[in-house]
């Protein structure tokens, strides 16, 4: 690739992210303090992330054979989304922002595909080249949280105003980004790659079931999370909540570098086992933190660094794991079906069961967060059991080729 092209794909994935963490990361504390909502409708409200990525290869399976050039077709929809945003701004209640944001929701998911499908039209050598502008994404996510603290805007509809705003700067942007160099790249969601029927030979192995059933659960403390983190540290009066945030983007970064070295010394079923004690250790550290200051501030700082253990040892790790036992033929659709299930399947019963918690354990907005934390690290710690008990595989062999930024597979949820 020439440096122009090489900028103008980072800047798309930058962009890409940045779009998304601008109104996913905030909007529990958007809804409590704006919107006066309960625990019930933000559960709801990050359901709907999930509804998105659940109808995101029906949508892409229509329209991933059509002659349309994917740059032109991410520029429609992120057009699109931008008035969407720009819609919910003007909510008054949640009845009314709901139906909207299933709207946007729906209309995003597939853009994550379509923006790795230009990179690696793009690319002679996707699983040399994609890593380095796949980073961006994450500097997006970490940038928009930066803006978010320092803007003051955490707890008000500008969070989906900035994501509106960059939505539009996108839209246009997609408009001018270079032709298809490698058409044999197909847009990278669709149908085929959940439906091939390959796919489900993988079932008759009874550690990838294991594997399976484990990252549907583990997906519901990660919905508690992404839901009731920032809301959480608001509610403590933590200064820069998303900034803090932040750090969890970094922190994976970090051991995503050391993950090649790691998996080969511990292979699947240790790395795994880490991550889902992260997990219970996170929301341990979460409920006992007390009032935020002092102590209770460096244990929400570790629950917060953890997320790179508990996101890179399990979701990566369970990626390549994944990727080795498919066939060749069926890789993607491997990839798809685990996408489907976690960030779909996974995140509506985690948002379900997050909000009803939430509710429960609740009174007006007063909320009281060591019964609701307990709650995923519960979850997490049955996970953890089972995964030990019935998991047998012991893989430490890397697939040749793997790819550990997984761009086409992974859904980029950082």
């Amino acid at each position: 690739m020439s440096l122009s092209v090489r900028l103008r794909l980072s800047l798309l994935i930058l962009l890409e992210y940045f779009v998304w963490g601008a109104w996913y990361v905030t909007m529990g504390s958007f809804l409590s303090y704006s919107l006066h909502s309960g625990g019930r409708e933000i559960g709801l409200a990050y359901g709907a992330l999930a509804l998105g990525a659940i109808a995101s290869p029906f949508l892409m399976g229509l329209i991933a054979d059509r002659f349309i050039a994917p740059q032109k077709l991410l520029g429609i929809l992120h057009l699109f989304g931008a008035v969407l945003l720009f819609l919910i701004t003007k909510s008054n209640d949640f009845e009314g922002l709901y139906p909207l944001l299933i709207a946007y929701t729906v209309s995003y998911m597939p853009t994550i595909a379509l923006s790795n499908t230009v990179c690696f039209r793009q690319m002679d050598s996707p699983e040399k080249d994609f890593s380095a502008v796949r980073i961006f994404g994450t500097i997006g996510w970490i940038a928009s949280g930066i803006v978010l603290s320092r803007a003051g805007w955490e707890k008000s509809s500008m969070c989906f105003t900035l994501a509106s705003s960059a939505a539009a700067a996108l839209g246009v942007f997609c408009f001018f980004l270079p032709p298809d160099r490698n058409t044999a790249v197909r847009p990278s969601v669709g149908r085929q790659r959940v439906f091939n029927p390959e796919v489900f030979t993988l079932f008759r192995n009874r550690s990838f079931v294991v594997f399976f059933i484990s990252s549907i659960l583990i997906c519901i403390p990660l919905s508690f999370y992404f839901s009731f983190t920032n809301l959480y540290l608001n509610k403590l009066g933590v200064a820069n909540a998303a900034s803090i945030m932040s750090m969890g983007q970094v922190s994976e970064l970090v051991f995503l570098a050391a993950l090649p070295f790691l998996f080969r010394k511990a292979g699947i079923k240790l790395m795994m086992i880490v991550a889902m004690l992260a997990w219970v250790v996170r929301f341990l550290f979460f409920s006992y933190a007390g009032e935020g200051t002092g102590a209770g501030l460096v244990l929400i700082y570790a629950a917060i660094i953890l997320h790179g253990i508990c996101y890179d040892f399990f979701f990566v790790s369970g990626q390549i794991y994944t990727d080795g036992k498919a066939g060749a033929a069926g890789k993607n659709a491997a990839q798809g079906l685990i996408t489907l299930a976690t960030y779909g399947l996974g995140f509506l019963i985690g948002s379900w069961i997050g909000g009803e918690v939430s509710t429960f354990y609740s009174h007006g907005q007063t909320f009281q967060w060591k019964a609701i934390w307990l709650v995923p690290g519960l979850i997490s710690a049955f996970t953890l059991i089972l995964f030990m008990v019935l998991f047998k595989d012991r893989t430490t062999r890397l697939p040749a080729g793997a790819v550990l930024a997984l761009g086409d597979q992974q859904t980029g949820l950082l």
